[in-house]
């Protein structure tokens, strides 16, 4: 029968040390010398464990079972049951978040790389042979970066296999060995010569292309913000009245919310956008959750516009700092700040205020969609400004 806080506080000390339960291994221990202290019993390979939980009355009877339940829930709860890859890996996410690290949501795709004979392995069966076979048959992928991910991630799942004791050694410890020399390619990006034409060839009726995806490409020009923030923007997002587009940290990589300052222009058209959906996602179209794909703007860059190698999306980022640098002096820090780099959460000022260096990101944005405007109006065959067929 579950005890009551009345009971727990009258059990007195005998010669003898006494156990009360609670239910679901939760006992409250008496010691002859009067202290009272909680324990915690599970078992492990048919041993019995006890977990401590504090001391009573600082630790209360609630506070107890929301602390024991917690524990029986965690993924570093160790297990008597022999458990396959698979298994471990379902307590990977609640592992990382126990650490405190942020969500990955690459996680699932990097697992469905792994081979079914492996996923399907006991933990206490997989060899560094086994492993090694693994990244030697990723690594023919075209991808030299699929063999670092699934190497990431087999580390996890075994050093989580070592804290819930089903295993004593991590067989993926020396697979780093065996991974492939990532050489960095930079992101595709036109000269700023070309962005006049690159506008002017978004909006010309001849190259058919939606509305909805002009104003997606367009305003990845004018925020410059990573395609995944820009596909999830809503509009309870922008602050109307401040001109501001704040990005909650959820959709950033770096863990904090992210301030886009928007100029007129730019404002302009998330306005025009809300009213052609009427919906708070921004981007959503019909029976698909969110336009527009990163293949149709691939296609568009590639087939339409013909500039393939030659620009993506990621680019319009690097095309921003060269501008800003080139033809307007602003220096890196500001800049950075404004394209949310995690480096700049790498010192003591790791939490940064999101606000930080506004006043000038404010300036550095306006100069952005003047500039983009002025190109797209002066180009050969313009049709109007970066605005057009709206404004």
């Amino acid at each position: 029968m579950a005890l009551t806080e009345r009971q727990c506080r009258a059990f007195v000390a005998t010669d003898k040390v006494q156990k009360f339960a609670d239910g679901k291994g939760l006992t409250l221990v008496v010691h002859p010398n009067g202290s009272k202290y909680w324990h915690g019993r599970y078992r492990v390979g048919g041993k019995e464990q006890t977990k401590s939980l504090g001391a009573y009355p600082e630790v209360s009877l609630a506070s107890a079972r929301e602390q024991w339940a917690h524990f029986k829930e965690s993924p570093l709860l160790p297990t008597s049951h022999r458990l396959t890859v698979t298994d471990v890996y379902a307590r990977v996410e609640g592992w990382r978040a126990s650490k405190g690290y942020k969500r990955d949501r690459n996680l699932p795709t990097t697992f469905a790389k792994l081979s079914k004979p492996l996923q399907h392995a006991y933990v206490d069966e997989v060899t560094p042979k086994m492993l090694a076979f693994e990244i030697e048959r990723v690594s023919n992928s075209d991808k030299k970066s699929i063999p670092h991910s699934v190497k990431r991630l087999l580390n996890l799942i075994f050093e989580l296999a070592i804290d819930i004791g089903q295993i004593e050694q991590n067989p993926a410890a020396r697979l780093h060995r065996l991974l492939p020399t990532l050489t960095y390619t930079p992101f595709p990006c036109m000269d700023k010569t070309m962005v006049g034409d690159y506008v002017t060839a978004i909006h010309h009726p001849k190259n058919k292309i939606s509305l909805r995806l002009q104003l997606f490409l367009k305003l990845s020009l004018l925020t410059a913000t990573r395609s995944i923030e820009l596909r999830n923007a809503r509009w309870s997002h922008i602050d109307v009245d401040n001109k501001l587009w704040v990005i909650p940290k959820a959709l950033m990589k770096a863990d904090a919310d992210h301030i886009v300052p928007l100029a007129d222009i730019t404002l302009d058209l998330f306005k025009f956008l809300h009213r052609l959906g009427e919906d708070d996602l921004l981007f959503k179209g019909g029976h698909r959750a969110m336009l527009p794909s990163t293949s149709s703007t691939s296609y568009i860059h590639d087939s339409i516009l013909g500039l393939k190698g030659k620009h993506c999306m990621h680019g319009n980022r690097s095309l921003f700092t060269t501008v800003m640098q080139e033809d307007f002096g602003w220096g890196y820090k500001p800049l950075d700040v404004q394209l949310a780099h995690t480096k700049w959460q790498e010192t003591a000022q790791q939490s940064y205020d999101r606000a930080t260096f506004l006043p000038q990101r404010v300036e550095i944005m306006t100069q952005w969609a003047n500039w983009l405007d002025d190109q797209a109006r002066s180009a050969e065959g313009s049709l109007g400004g970066i605005g057009y067929p709206i404004l």
